[in-house]
Order: C-alpha cells, then sequence, then structure tokens
C-alpha cells in the first residue's frame, strides 16, 4: 500500500513539473534579459501560445506542400503569440525561448546524470528472467 502511494505521489509531482517547468524557464529568460514579467502571466502565455501554434499548424497540415513547413510555421506563431501576450518584440522572445531551451537542456542532463549515479549505485540483480525445462 506504502508503494501504491509513493508511485501516486510521484505520479502527480512529475506531471505537476512537467507542467511548470517550461513555464519557470520562460520566466527565467524573461528575467535573465532584463524583462520582468509575472509568473502568472508567463503561464498564460505559454499555455495559449502552444494551444493557438497546435490549432495553427494542424490548419497548416492540410494545405499541400505548405505542410512540409509545419515545424517552421509552429514556432513563428509560438513566438508570435508569446510577442503579443508579454508585450515584448519578436527578437526578445527568440531569446527567452532559446535560453529556455538550454535551461530545460541542463536540467534534462542534470536528471540524466543523477539517475545514472543513482541506478550504478544498486546492485542490478543478473538472472531475472528463470528459464524452466519443458518436457513434452
Amino acid at each position: 500500500m506504502k508503494e501504491l502511494l509513493l508511485h501516486n505521489f510521484l505520479f502527480v509531482a512529475l506531471t505537476v513539473l512537467t507542467i511548470f517547468l517550461p513555464v519557470i524557464s520562460i520566466w527565467l529568460g524573461l528575467k535573465i534579459i532584463g524583462e520582468r514579467r509575472s509568473l502568472f502571466r508567463c503561464g498564460i502565455a505559454y499555455f495559449s501560445a502552444l494551444i493557438i501554434s497546435a490549432i495553427v499548424t494542424i490548419i497548416v497540415g492540410y494545405i499541400p506542400f505548405l505542410n512540409l513547413l509545419s515545424p517552421l510555421v509552429f514556432f513563428v506563431s509560438y513566438l508570435y503569440v508569446l510577442k503579443v501576450l508579454l508585450d515584448i518584440d519578436m527578437v526578445k522572445a527568440f531569446v527567452a525561448t532559446a535560453v529556455s531551451l538550454l535551461i530545460l537542456i541542463i536540467i534534462a542532463l542534470a536528471t540524466a546524470l543523477l539517475t545514472g549515479i543513482w541506478i550504478s549505485l544498486f546492485e542490478v540483480e543478473k538472472n531475472i528472467i528463470r528459464y524452466y525445462p519443458i518436457h513434452f
């Protein structure tokens, strides 16, 4: 029962972290480039930009030959929505997104390193699967 409670807690904690980590990284990116915005405003801008960009990309994806440009359309529409909702120009939106990406990459590398260290500290059982002979 305790393991199930721990797994549920970890699931909820990691879900909340997955939702709020990009918001915090955009907020930090804006803070690094000198723009002061609230965390709530960055969160609303992030989720709105994500949803609107996805809708625009789906619409563009149905247009022949433009569907090849769907990733570029997504990124430009994402930057434009961030620009509009955060009252910054397009270059600052790009720099904030790039800094946010660098922050997320550093967090991912640190998590991978810590996971590797944690796994190496425990002995792995050699023969997890046991094969039993079957006689016909």
